[in-house]
């Protein structure tokens, strides 16, 4: 009996020690299952975090990219303001120019008809005419030469701006 009470004690201290390993590992279990479960919260939310970064750099990159962009359209209305306003001065002055050498040219055939009127022959006043229409054809020319002139001036300005502006 006394060997019966002392196996009974053995056996039971046996499964109090099962039980405690049982519970040991139960307890293991759990704390992984929690750890594991922490790390994929931990995870997700870094994830999330991350994507959120990403999102907002984006963000940036094209609010640089939209502000840089109307930069470049400021700067390029600027330059077509300009050179438009280059264009007009320079018509204006081509203008001027010829307006005021037609002006002379005129002045000076106009004197020599005057001087001419009835002492020379008919046939000096048409030279005069001639002449007249030489001297028009010629100052067509120049203003041509001189449009062309001040657009290739015009142009290599507004080279020079663009250079400087960029």
């Amino acid at each position: 009996t006394a060997a019966l009470l002392e196996q009974e004690r053995v056996e039971a201290e046996r499964r109090r020690v099962q039980e405690l390993a049982k519970q040991r590992e139960e307890h293991a279990a759990e704390a992984d299952r929690k750890l594991h479960e922490a790390l994929e919260s931990q995870e997700k939310e870094h994830n999330r975090v991350v994507r959120q970064l990403l999102a907002e750099r984006e963000e940036e990159r094209l609010a640089a990219n939209i502000k840089i962009s109307q930069q470049e359209k400021n700067q390029a209305r600027a330059l077509n303001k300009l050179e438009r306003r280059m264009k007009r001065r320079h018509d204006q002055l081509c203008a001027t120019l010829l307006e005021a050498k037609m002006n002379e040219w005129s002045h000076e055939i106009t004197e020599r008809e005057r001087a001419m009127d009835g002492a020379y022959s008919k046939h000096l006043q048409e030279v005069v005419r001639n002449e007249r229409r030489e001297h028009q054809a010629f100052l067509k020319w120049r203003l041509g030469a001189l449009q062309q002139a001040s657009d290739e001036q015009v142009g290599e300005l507004t080279d020079a701006l663009r250079v400087a502006l960029a």
